[in-house]
C-alpha cells in the first residue's frame, strides 16, 4: 500500500526560494523541506502503531529520502523489519490454522492438530495517521523553508 502527499504549494515555494539565493543547491532544499515533511507523519506512524512483544513494527517505521527517476522524494516506510505488517493494516478472515504433516500446534500447554483463527479488524494506523498529521505538514515544510531562507540571506 502506497500512500502519497505532496503539501500545497511545495513547488512553488522550491522555486521561490531558489528565486532568492541561486548559490543554495536545489537539490539540497528540496531534501530538507521533504524530511520536514516526512518526521511528522514517521511520529504519528510510531505513536499508533500496535506494539508487540519484539516491536519491530515500530522500529521499522522511518522516514527517508529517496531518488525516483531523477527526482528526490520524502518517503516513510512502515515496517520493513515485521513480515506481519500486512496483516495487521489489511485485517485477517478468520481461517483454520492446520499443522504440518505429522506435527502438532501447541500454545499455553496446549496441543492439537488445527485451530481456528477468530480473525482480526484490519488497523490502518498509517492511514490514520497520515490524515491526522496534515495540518502539521503543511505547517512544518513553510517552516524549515523560513529557516532556510533566513540562513541564505545571512551568507
Amino acid at each position: 500500500m502506497r500512500l502519497e502527499i505532496k503539501p500545497q504549494g511545495f513547488d512553488e515555494a522550491i522555486k521561490r526560494l531558489n528565486a532568492v539565493n541561486d548559490s543554495v543547491e536545489a537539490r539540497n532544499i528540496e531534501r530538507v523541506l521533504l524530511i520536514h515533511g516526512a518526521r511528522p507523519i514517521r511520529d504519528e506512524w510510531k505513536r499508533r502503531a500496535p506494539r508487540g512483544e519484539t516491536g519491530n513494527l515500530i522500529k521499522g517505521i522511518v522516514a527517508k529520502i529517496a531518488k525516483r527517476r531523477g527526482n528526490y522524494i520524502g518517503a516513510v516506510i512502515a515496517a520493513t523489519n515485521a513480515r506481519h505488517s500486512h496483516f495487521i493494516l489489511l485485517g485477517v478472515k478468520p481461517h483454520e490454522i492446520k499443522s504440518r504433516i505429522g506435527k502438532v500446534l501447541a500454545f499455553a500447554g496446549h496441543f492439537a492438530r488445527s485451530v481456528k483463527h477468530p480473525g482480526a479488524k484490519p488497523n490502518n494506523f498509517t492511514e490514520e495517521g497520515l490524515q491526522a498529521v496534515q495540518a502539521q505538514i503543511d505547517s512544518a515544510i513553510p517552516a524549515a523553508l523560513k529557516v532556510l531562507i533566513e540562513e541564505a540571506v545571512v551568507r
